[in-house]
This record gives structure tokens, C-alpha cells and sequence, in this order.
């Protein structure tokens, strides 16, 4: 299962997902400290753009991880019966 997901993130849809999150990552860390709401800048500190970020890469492991969970959950079944 874990090779699966592995090989989930080398087909080309995997790439892109992978490419544009890492750009997205980029932009969360130029702008980001640019970004302000009046005088409240929620980017402004490093460690708040790096929560963001490792938070946005475990959004993606969680959900491909839950995808592939439920495809060999959904085959388990179809085999048993």
C-alpha cells in the first residue's frame, strides 16, 4: 500500500498536484509577509509561514492517503465477495 502511494505521486497528475503546491509554498513565502488585514499581518513571522506550509503538504499526504485507503478497502470487499 505504501508503494502505492508512492507511485500515486509520480503519474503526471501526481506532479502537477506536487509542482503547484510547492509554488503555492513559494508564494506563501515571499508574499506572505506582505499580506495584511489593517495592522494585523497573520504571515508576518516565519514560524506562522512554515505552519502554514507543512499544514498544507499534510492536507495533501492526509488525502491521498485517504483515497488510496479507500480503494483497497473498496477492492477487499469486491474480492470477498
Amino acid at each position: 500500500m505504501f508503494r502505492s502511494l508512492l507511485a500515486s505521486l509520480l503519474t503526471l497528475r501526481g506532479l502537477i498536484i506536487l509542482i503547484g503546491l510547492v509554488a503555492l509554498a513559494l508564494v506563501i513565502w515571499i508574499v506572505g509577509p506582505l499580506v495584511s488585514l489593517g495592522d494585523f499581518a497573520p504571515l508576518q513571522s516565519e514560524t506562522n509561514r512554515i505552519t502554514l506550509i507543512v499544514g498544507l503538504f499534510v492536507v495533501l499526504a492526509a488525502t491521498t492517503f485517504v483515497r488510496h485507503w479507500l480503494a483497497w478497502r473498496a477492492n477487499r470487499r469486491m474480492i470477498a465477495s
